[in-house]
C-alpha cells in the first residue's frame, strides 16, 4: 500500500462516511496529496469554526436560562421563606390563645364547686328543711284552734303587703331620678 492510500485510509476513518466520498473523488481525480489535506484540513477547520460558534452560541443561550432560573428559583426559595415565617408567627398566635383559653378554664375550674361537695350540702339541707317540717307541723297541731295561729298568718301578710308597697315606692323614686324630675 502507498503512503497516498494510508494517508486515504486514515483520513478515511477520521472522516467516517461522509469523508467517503471526499476521498473516492480525491483517488478518481488525480489529486495531490498536498492538495487533499489542504482540502481536509479547511473543511476541517470549518467544521471546527461552526462547532465552536454553535458552542458559543449554546453557552450563551444557557447562561442566560440558568440566570433567569437562578433569580426564578432565588425569588421563589425567599417567597416561601416568607411565607413559613407568617405561618410559624399565626401558629403561635394560635396557641398562645388557646394556652390562654386553657389556663383560663383552668382558673375557672379550680373555683367551681365539686359533685361531692354540692351531694353533704344537699343532704345536709334536706335533713334540715325535714326537721324544720316537723317541728312546724308539731307547732300548728299545738296550736290549733287557737288565734295564735291566726295572728301568725295576719302578721306574714301585712309585713308582705309593707315590703311590696315599699318597693313600689322605691322604684317610683328611682325611676324619678333618672328622668331628673327631683
Amino acid at each position: 500500500m502507498t503512503d497516498r492510500a494510508r494517508y486515504l485510509v486514515v483520513i478515511l476513518l477520521m472522516l467516517g462516511i461522509a469523508g467517503v466520498q471526499v476521498v473516492y473523488a480525491a483517488v478518481n481525480t488525480d489529486w495531490s496529496l498536498a492538495a487533499l489535506k489542504e482540502h481536509f484540513d479547511s473543511k476541517v477547520a470549518d467544521a471546527q469554526a461552526r462547532c465552536a460558534s454553535d458552542l458559543k452560541a449554546a453557552q450563551e443561550a444557557n447562561n442566560q436560562r440558568f440566570a433567569g432560573s437562578e433569580k426564578a428559583v432565588a425569588d421563589a426559595l425567599a417567597a416561601a421563606e416568607k411565607a413559613v415565617i407568617k405561618a410559624e408567627s399565626a401558629s403561635e398566635k394560635r396557641f398562645e390563645s388557646v394556652n390562654e383559653f386553657r389556663n383560663t378554664l383552668k382558673d375557672q375550674a379550680a373555683t367551681f364547686i365539686t359533685r361531692t361537695e354540692v351531694e353533704s350540702r344537699l343532704t345536709g339541707l334536706d335533713q334540715r328543711i325535714a326537721k324544720l317540717d316537723t317541728e312546724t307541723s308539731a307547732h300548728i297541731a299545738s296550736q290549733a284552734g287557737s288565734g295564735a295561729v291566726t295572728g301568725v298568718l295576719w302578721g306574714g301578710a301585712i309585713a308582705t303587703a309593707v315590703v311590696v308597697v315599699g318597693g313600689v315606692i322605691l322604684s317610683m323614686l328611682r325611676k324619678r331620678e333618672k328622668s331628673g324630675g327631683m
